[in-house]
């Protein structure tokens, strides 16, 4: 790699740490505690004047399940990678209610995004959208792959429970 690519690594990685920092409400000291290193150095990183190290990635990736991290790591924006909660956490009646509900949220602010790209021309008037329905598309995703998880184990259980 040479220091130009290095340059645009350590740009792309810090726009990308500030970012999943700010979606989880981690402040630059609380990265440091998680990783277990100084808080200069964290702020190195979120100023792209060092290298994230593998492992800051890692602990970062445990403590959110950021998918954008696993994409980071892979290089594959094609694919998508859902965390599937612990099966206690969302078997019950009360959780997915819950997540139900997140779905018809994520259905109501994706109806104004999609109404932007009906046309099949992602044109000026798009681009500010574009990141949002990526985001709102990403999270409506793992709703309804964390849901059918969920109900599918409920199912399960009362299925041979009733045997």
């Amino acid at each position: 790699m040479n220091e130009n690519e290095r340059g645009k690594y350590n740009m792309d990685c810090n726009v990308l740490l500030i970012k999943i920092m700010e979606r989880h409400e981690i402040t630059v000291d609380q990265m440091a505690l998680l990783t277990g290193y100084s808080s200069s150095n964290a702020y190195k990183w979120v100023r792209g004047e060092r290298w994230v190290p593998l492992f800051c990635w890692q602990s970062l990736y445990k403590k959110t399940r950021d998918m954008r991290i696993l994409q980071l790591i892979t290089g594959d924006l094609n694919v998508v990678v859902v965390n599937l909660p612990e099966p206690e956490k969302t078997s019950n009646a009360a959780a997915i209610k819950h997540m139900v509900a997140t779905i018809r949220g994520h259905m109501e602010v994706m109806k104004p995004l999609t109404d932007i790209f009906e046309d099949g021309v992602v044109d000026g008037k798009d681009f500010q959208a574009v990141p949002q329905f990526e985001e709102a598309a990403d999270r409506m995703v793992e709703t309804i792959t964390q849901a059918k998880h969920a109900i599918r184990h409920e199912f399960d259980n009362k299925n041979q429970r009733g045997r």
